[in-house]
């Protein structure tokens, strides 16, 4: 189902409670769906608390992930660092060989 259809469904409800029903129907009709918001209300504050929490818990996980894959990636660099400054040159056997032509 899409968005749009939900929306027409509930204005199509609204209508019918607003401009159908007698205003005495109307009042009964609230007054039975009284019971779901409070439930709604209820459950609300619930849900709010749990994708709250979760989502928390999420972001720290992703963070101590980042940073211990920057601090890896730091001490990779280092290694790289340290074996480019102690590798050996051989000097090219030719003028054109340590140039980094590609004929």
């Amino acid at each position: 189902d899409s968005c749009i259809s939900k929306m027409a469904y509930a204005m199509i409800c609204m209508v019918f409670f607003h401009r159908i029903l007698s205003p005495v129907r109307a009042q009964a009709a609230q007054s039975l769906l009284q019971g779901f918001d409070v439930l709604w209300g209820q459950m609300l504050q619930v849900t709010t608390f749990t994708l709250t929490f979760f989502l928390n818990q999420s972001y720290q996980l992703w963070r101590k992930c980042y940073a211990l894959s920057r601090r890896l990636q730091g001490r990779l660099h280092d290694i790289n660092m340290s074996l480019a400054a102690h590798a050996t040159r051989k000097p090219p056997s030719t003028p054109g060989e340590g140039a980094g032509s590609t004929c």
